[in-house]
């Protein structure tokens, strides 16, 4: 609205919910992606080909994901040219339960992060139609 030069037509009432609403999208953004982020760190073991990584190799490794997150890759693309073999048994139990509790918490933030977008909607909804 401020750089369309709209803003001084609008309401002032309206355009404090619509910053209310910005502020808000911006957060549940803020969130999914570190919810991502934390899920990809869980899952860095599946991610590999060594058996055994030190925690240098295994943190080099989550740069490289986190550096072809950043680029303009798709995530599929990415994960295709880090992924490695997918057997489970390779594992260690501390791999294993960190691989556990990275799942845990991506189901617990994806509810969470449902609640926000229904929030958000039904808060996006009730600004529609106090502007019309």
């Amino acid at each position: 609205m401020h750089e369309s030069d709209a803003a001084p037509y609008i309401p002032y009432d309206l355009m404090v919910i619509y910053g209310s609403l910005y502020d808000a999208q911006e957060y549940v953004n803020k969130e999914a992606n570190s919810a991502s982020y934390e899920l990809q760190r869980a899952t860095a073991a599946l991610n590999t080909e060594q058996e055994n990584m030190s925690r240098d190799q295994e943190n080099r490794l989550q740069g490289a994901i986190d550096v072809s997150l950043m680029t303009a890759e798709s995530y599929d693309a990415a994960m295709s040219k880090l992924s490695g073999d997918q057997d489970l048994s390779r594992l260690s139990p501390a791999q294993i339960d960190r691989l556990e509790q990275g799942f845990q918490q991506a189901i617990t933030d994806d509810r969470r992060l449902s609640r926000f977008y229904l929030s958000l909607a039904r808060s996006y909804d009730q600004a529609v139609a106090k502007s019309n």
